[in-house]
């Protein structure tokens, strides 16, 4: 209840501004997340942002080291790669690892031809994938961690923001854990 009068609901902010804002109310090593309401749902993607988000992604390449780890269900890794000939093998497996989100997809970039190249990409902390709900046009990401500075933190979302497409939001809220929201003003973007 003490955070939530440090916050007039009412107003929008400029990005910077917001995350100043979280990041002085949330104290150290807290996520912040962005929350979209677009006007579509399947909307997709991945962009690189200049920044890290803070988060290390455990990434997985296909080989028989992994079907040992599954069999035994193991499932050690945030992400699992693998190429085109790959994918007959892990045919067996996709009941399990398709509800996990781990099944490897051309959608989202799984399924490579360069599963070393795509690794380092992805293991470089400064990619971030997005994509609505199902059922629900709406988006949830995370930006990074409180302990960044404002500047890296506002970077990676105006390049977030401008990817997505401005007009293709209706709304944005900014959150760090165990915070009230703040709504963001895109309307200067």
């Amino acid at each position: 209840k003490a955070l939530v009068k440090k916050f007039d609901r009412n107003l929008s902010y400029e990005p910077k501004a917001a995350l100043e804002k979280l990041i002085s109310v949330a104290g150290a090593n807290k996520s912040i997340d962005l929350h979209l309401n677009v006007l579509d749902t399947g909307l997709r993607g991945e962009v690189k942002v200049p920044f890290s988000t803070g988060k290390t992604i455990r990434v997985e390449i296909f080989s028989d080291k992994t079907i040992t780890a599954l069999n035994n269900n193991e499932f050690n890794f945030d992400v699992l790669l693998a190429t085109p000939a790959d994918m007959p093998k892990l045919a067996k497996y996709a009941k399990v690892l398709g509800p996990k989100g781990l099944m490897p997809n051309p959608k989202s970039g799984t399924v490579t031809t360069d599963p070393e190249g795509r690794a380092k990409q992805l293991s470089a902390g400064a990619t971030i994938a997005y994509k609505t709900e199902p059922k629900f046009p709406i988006m949830h990401i995370s930006l990074g961690k409180t302990s960044q500075r404002p500047e890296e933190l506002a970077g990676n979302l105006l390049t977030l923001l401008r990817e997505i497409g401005v007009t293709k939001i209706t709304s944005a809220y900014l959150t760090a854990n165990q915070t009230p929201s703040v709504r963001l003003d895109i309307s200067s973007l």
